[in-house]
């Protein structure tokens, strides 16, 4: 009998170990079990548990980017996006515009950082007239081409204008 009072007392003594161990310590008012308890300050050693510490520290940066719309007296056209400084930008769409048949006449119409460039021409019987091409830039493609074709329709009267170039820059991550 004392033999079985011993190995009671035993399983006892260690289940009374566990159930001390598991406890939380929660804040007054706060029901155990809850997420806002913490494992108690009575069960050190190591059954207690480390909960990661999230930091929040950036690990890079967000770099925004440039586009230019460079144009020749005949309409040829040169375009970059995605430049890392205006001046990029700007010389970027100058060469494109001037690899189009030697063109030397090209100039910077629209230099844009982190928007949206869209041009609008005008055209007469499903062709478009020459020279007469519209830009605008703004948040949004939809955006800058509402203002493109109001633009193109003011200053041609009631002819047809349609998009015929549209783009954004995107901002590049570089990690640190």
């Amino acid at each position: 009998m004392q033999v079985k009072l011993r190995i009671f007392s035993l399983h006892f003594l260690l289940l009374f170990m566990c159930s001390v161990a598991a406890q939380t310590a929660c804040p007054i008012g706060v029901p155990a079990g809850s997420p806002q308890c913490g494992p108690s300050p009575a069960s050190h050693g190591n059954h207690q548990q480390q909960t990661p510490q999230i930091r929040n520290v950036p690990d890079g940066k967000w770099l925004l980017t440039w586009g230019a719309i460079a144009l020749a007296d005949n309409g040829d056209t040169g375009v970059s996006v995605g430049r890392p400084t205006k001046e990029a930008a700007r010389r970027a769409s100058l060469d494109s515009c001037r690899s189009l048949e030697g063109r030397q006449d090209c100039r910077v119409l629209l230099v844009y950082e982190n928007q949206c460039a869209v041009m609008a021409a005008p055209f007469d019987n499903g062709v478009e007239v020459p020279g007469q091409k519209r830009l605008a830039s703004a948040g949004t493609i939809d955006i800058a081409s509402e203002i493109a074709i109001r633009n193109c329709r003011n200053a041609r009267g009631s002819r047809d204008c349609k998009i015929v170039y549209s783009d954004c820059t995107k901002p590049v991550y570089q990690k640190f």
